[in-house]
């Protein structure tokens, strides 16, 4: 039960910050139109990347260790503090450079802006790697309070720089950036007084163990990149190949197939510490969690595709009613691949085999390709169309891989049992399920 509560409390949570989300999308789309939606979608997925490519796969790897050996801690957050800094410089500047060697990237948008956002970079490695590490010391009330309070807090801003003042891109921009390292300093007081609570005497650098998180996180790192990539590559082409303004209507669908696949991810924010715990993972229990996510995730999507429309009308206007069809076109991926987040939270449990990172290869050389010839021809509907061929195929690849490690069938990962329908009519609060 204590599980189900978690992944309640994270779910809702996740909930709040989607509405949030929604209002920061709704300012910014009715204040700066789709094309400066566009640029700040354009702008995210780029420094998106940038903080992909920087982490290390050090935040699952501070998750995986302190929930083995709360001992760690202490050090886990003195070789973060210095990954944040060193890389997180690194990477913003290699960004930026990236971007001005390959102008279409841009577009039409100013290299002072990504400048600005970049730069956000270091502060949000800090925020991921403090926050996986209370994750992984089970303080997941604490880890859902300041995410909620972070986007609360910069929603608010935005409301009063946007409406307000009037203000343009430029100061939304320098706004992320102070809100980025206002939340850098709260995780780094609030991580302070955990590491006096446990004990461990002030952040130190261990080398030793920073070899290990490294040696453990690179396989994390490069499925977590990949499937980044996958997720967010259709975004940047969009902008190339047919401007901001499509990318600002196509942002509106990614973002409703974010709000969807924050069910699975607070599934796997719980379940993952929980079966590090175990040593191997738990196949068993791991397998009835991911037939429990597809199913709620079905009913998720079928609820979206009926909202889908007058919701969009109501929140952004006619302006953007083409993000709708995009959607429905992208619902049955974000099925496959919330199923498929579940498969990979037991692998990565149980060490994260090179195998269940290199099947992120083949959905990513086909989502580009398909990308590239699919979005000239359909626009923005070929982009989703894609996209949810693709993450069938990283369903399929990790019921393969699923399969052979640990020789079950697909009914265990995919069907409900009797015992499961009571189980979750037992937790919506539905008593005549037998």
């Amino acid at each position: 039960m204590r599980f189900s509560r978690d992944v309640a409390a994270t779910f809702a949570a996740r909930i709040g910050m989607v509405g949030l989300g929604v209002a920061s999308s709704v300012l910014t789309a009715r204040a700066l139109g789709p094309g400066g939606r566009g640029i700040l979608a354009t702008l995210g997925a780029l420094s998106g990347i940038g903080l992909q490519l920087g982490n290390l796969g050090l935040h699952s790897s501070n998750t995986y260790q302190v929930s083995r050996d709360r001992s760690l801690l202490a050090p886990l957050w003195g070789n973060s503090r210095r990954t944040s800094w060193g890389l997180g410089a690194g990477l913003a500047l290699l960004t930026a450079a990236l971007a001005m060697a390959v102008p279409p990237i841009l577009g039409e948008i100013r290299l002072s802006l990504l400048l600005v956002s970049v730069a956000c970079i270091p502060f949000q490695l800090l925020v991921l790697f403090g926050l996986n590490l209370m994750v992984g010391l089970g303080r997941i009330p604490l880890f859902n309070v300041l995410e909620v309070a972070f986007r609360g807090i910069g929603v608010g801003a935005l409301f009063v720089i946007l409406v307000l003042l009037g203000s343009d891109i430029r100061w939304v921009l320098i706004l992320n950036l102070l809100i980025a390292a206002g939340a850098a300093l709260a995780v780094s007081l609030v991580l302070r007084g955990l590491v006096r609570a446990s004990g461990g005497g002030g952040s130190r650098t261990d080398l030793a163990l920073f070899r290990t998180s490294v040696g453990y996180g690179t396989r994390t790192y490069a499925a977590c990149f990949l499937s980044y990539l996958i997720i967010r590559s259709d975004m940047l082409l969009v902008n190339t190949l047919k401007g901001t303004a499509d990318a600002g209507i196509y942002s509106i669908a990614v973002q409703a197939a974010d709000v969807i696949y924050l069910l699975p991810m607070s599934i796997g924010i719980v379940l993952f510490p929980r079966l590090a715990r175990q040593g191997e993972g738990d196949p068993l229990f791991a397998m009835k969690v991911t037939r429990h996510t597809a199913f709620l995730l079905f009913l998720l999507c079928a609820a979206a595709a009926l909202l889908a429309r007058p919701a969009v009308a109501l929140l952004y206007g006619p302006g953007f009613a083409p993000a709708v069809t995009a959607l429905w076109w992208l619902l049955p991926g974000i099925w496959a691949l919330g199923v498929s987040t579940q498969i990979s939270i037991q692998m990565a449990s149980s060490g994260m085999p090179w195998s269940a990172v290199l099947i992120w290869i083949p959905p990513l050389l086909l989502n580009v390709a398909l990308n590239l010839s699919w979005i000239p021809r359909w626009g923005i509907n070929g982009a989703s169309a894609s996209s949810s061929l693709c993450y069938f195929l990283v369903l399929a690849l990790h019921l393969a891989l699923w399969r052979r490690r640990i020789r079950g069938s697909l009914s265990d990962a995919l069907f409900l049992r009797r015992s499961d329908l009571q189980e979750i009519g037992n937790l919506a609060g539905i008593t005549g399920w037998s």
